[in-house]
């Protein structure tokens, strides 16, 4: 009995060191939300973009944070757009759960290619917001949450998220 047990012991410390040594650095993949600014009752657009990968990006999901007093989403189906010659198709939804700080405004963005298409060092994705009448000018953060990024196989990827930011101007006055 002993005997099996510390072949098994054995067994396990071989598999962790072979696992530990023979396993690949980890990819991390950077997701930056841009900036953007614009007008009282316009329009800015945010891109989302991916740097940093060394794997074959198959997917990403983030949830992106946006101050409702600054920003409005007329239709969160259609907000965000996927990049000219970027493979697949974004989903996007308004979400309300926990964890979504006071003011803000929860933006599920989702993009996928079910063909297998994937991703590069690129803006992927542009996000269209409306800027609300009376919105205070200045810079707002928009920052996100949720992050999932996964290979083409499907294996999830190390990824880090960089906050954007949105900036009202302020309304123009004489010669513009």
């Amino acid at each position: 009995m002993q005997r099996r047990a510390r072949r098994r012991v054995a067994q396990v410390t071989l598999a962790l060191l072979v696992g530990v040594t023979a396993r690949p650095a980890l990819a991390t993949i950077k997701i930056d939300i841009g900036a953007a600014s614009g007008a009282r009752s316009g329009e800015v657009s945010v891109p989302i973009t991916m740097s940093q990968a060394t794997v074959a990006v198959g997917g990403l999901q983030v949830d992106v944070f946006f101050p409702q007093n600054v920003l409005a989403v007329a239709d969160a189906s259609a907000v965000c757009a996927v990049d000219s010659g970027v493979p697949g198709t974004v989903y996007t939804r308004l979400v309300a759960v926990a964890g979504t700080p006071a003011g803000m405004g929860r933006l599920r963005v989702i993009l996928g290619d079910i063909a297998g298409g994937t991703y590069t060092n690129r803006r992927l994705l542009t996000c269209t917001f409306t800027v609300k009448a009376n919105a205070p000018t200045g810079t707002q953060a928009l920052n996100g949450t949720g992050l999932v990024v996964s290979k083409s196989t499907g294996a999830v990827v190390g990824a880090t998220l960089d906050p954007g930011s949105v900036t009202v101007n302020p309304p123009c006055t004489g010669c513009c």
